[in-house]
């Protein structure tokens, strides 16, 4: 697969990371810090919704792979959901004033995050399995994934570490002390709207540069029914390997978002870093990450899938204890 390609392609990894990290990074410190709710409560309205992938996620991949359309059955779905994706984003940080009272915001940010968690699961899935027909080679797509996390972390280190320099600069109390710049309620609405605009512009890059794959399907065989899918749903869990797999990802994600939803009330809470020095931190795990996806794929092409990902759990295991 030609390297351009595998780029283009990549850029859409760009608008989960803005997506994702975005709310990974700020929403717990802008609804706790500036919307004053209690932080067991916003983390259970964000955390809630991951209960929904669970059933929206198989269900999309269902969906996806069985639709007839002149346009491929990958790449309306990436521009619809891509584009909600970017305004239920927007809404996440902009809430009505109606909504600020206690007893609804809980609600509005369950909602919404029901919004944009569906949004993502139609953006995200298509897309995912549009890289596996982009690139057929065994050590292509190591490629693929390799470069698909490098923008990941390239992109959520200038919108995710820059965000403190750029978006969160601190301000001043009255009485002239410092007023740390994620406490300042207009430094999230001009987050929003920035990383919105390069949400939007991410997706339809990707959709307009990678449309050469999209296979006209209407005279494909499909079985888009609910016997069908629960068929496939059966056949996917009955496969031990598979749960292997999806029972790894499930702790690495929690593991990755307990992490991250700590590492930014420490910043602020209790090392009091200021904006530059938060992106210096940030930042640095960021560049570790992009550099780990480039070895990635060198160890892959040496030493095959298995070790390589020993190497990893490796240093994951020695970094954390540390």
């Amino acid at each position: 697969t030609p390297l351009r390609d595998i780029i283009n392609y990549s850029i859409g990894e760009g608008a989960t990371s803005i997506s994702m990290n975005g709310i990974a990074n700020f929403a717990m410190l802008y609804y706790a810090n500036v919307l004053g709710m209690k932080t067991e409560i916003a983390g259970l309205a964000l955390g809630v919704t991951l209960f929904w992938d669970a059933i929206s996620d198989p269900v999309m991949g269902h969906i996806t792979d069985n639709t007839r359309s002149r346009f491929g059955r990958r790449h309306p779905y990436m521009l619809l959901g891509g584009l909600a994706l970017a305004v239920s984003f927007f809404f996440l940080w902009s809430v009505p004033d109606f909504f600020k009272e206690p007893n609804y915001l809980f609600g509005y940010v369950v909602v919404m995050n029901l919004i944009f968690r569906t949004a993502l699961t139609v953006f995200l899935v298509p897309y995912t399995a549009l890289g596996f027909e982009i690139c057929t080679d065994y050590e292509d797509r190591s490629k693929l994934q390799s470069v698909r996390y490098v923008v990941n972390m390239a992109v959520n280190f200038f919108f995710g570490a820059m965000a403190w320099s750029l978006f969160f600069r601190d301000g001043k109390n009255a009485d002239g002390t410092r007023l740390d710049g994620t406490n300042i309620a207009s430094n999230y609405a001009n987050m929003s709207i920035i990383l919105t605009i390069a949400t939007a512009f991410l997706i339809i890059y990707c959709v307009y540069f990678t449309f050469r794959y999209a296979a006209d399907t209407r005279k494909m065989k499909t079985h888009n029914n609910l016997k069908s899918f629960l068929m496939d749903f059966r056949y996917t869990i009955s496969d031990k390997h598979a749960l292997y797999v999806f029972v790894f990802i499930g702790i690495a994600q929690l593991g990755m978002h307990m992490v991250g939803q700590v590492q930014m009330f420490t910043y602020v809470n209790f090392m009091k870093f200021t904006a530059f020095q938060k992106t210096c931190v940030h930042g640095g795990t960021m560049v570790a990450f992009a550099l780990g996806a480039l070895l990635q794929a060198w160890l892959v092409r040496k030493y095959d899938k298995k070790p390589a990902g020993y190497v990893g759990i490796f240093f994951c295991i020695f970094s954390n204890i540390i």
